[in-house]
């Protein structure tokens, strides 16, 4: 099954280079790098502790870091779509994110605020063998600086909530997209 997602993922970013690479689209490519710190809220399941359970996903209330790496397309200057992989942190538990991201821009100005959101999967190695992959969803607003108003490079700042390993967790993040 792993496999087959990747190949399906490697199969989006190539078709969408070669898209993108069509000279008649208006469809642009781009790279977005960026990295944050993830601050833990609050476990969003309640368990009643049984024989073999060995505690939350995430224990003791760990707050955390990530880098991601997207690649995506701009439809126009309202919309971006990607797809994109991380690293994930939560005080030495480690683990990995893959994901859909999109922004919503309000304006096509210097300062730009806009919406994202990201749906995907994340798998951290924990004490459970084999560590446990779980839904991830982030919902956030955040102000996209661009150098010039036609400037293909940009960086961002963005906050908001992020629902994954059975936890709500505010994410702060800054990146740069070219």
């Amino acid at each position: 099954m792993k496999k087959l997602f990747v190949l399906c993922l490697f199969y989006l970013l190539q078709t969408g280079v070669s898209f993108s690479q069509n000279t008649d689209s208006n469809v642009r490519h781009f790279i977005k790098l960026e990295s944050g710190y993830m601050h833990y809220l609050t476990n969003i399941v309640t368990v009643e502790a049984a024989p073999g359970w060995k505690g939350y996903y995430l224990h003791n209330k760990q707050n955390g870091f990530d880098v991601n790496a997207m690649y995506g397309w701009d439809f126009n200057e309202y919309l971006y779509v990607g797809l994109g992989t991380g690293y994930l942190n939560f005080q030495g538990t480690q683990g990995v994110s893959t994901f859909s991201d999109v922004d919503i821009y309000v304006s096509n100005s210097y300062v730009n605020p806009y919406f994202n959101i990201k749906l995907g999967y994340s798998h951290i190695w924990n004490q459970y063998d084999g560590g446990r992959g779980t839904f991830l969803g982030q919902f956030g607003l955040g102000v996209n600086f661009k150098f010039d108003k036609y400037s293909y490079l940009s960086f961002y700042v963005k906050s908001g909530v992020m629902l994954t390993q059975q936890s709500l967790l505010i994410p702060v993040g800054i990146g740069v997209k070219f």
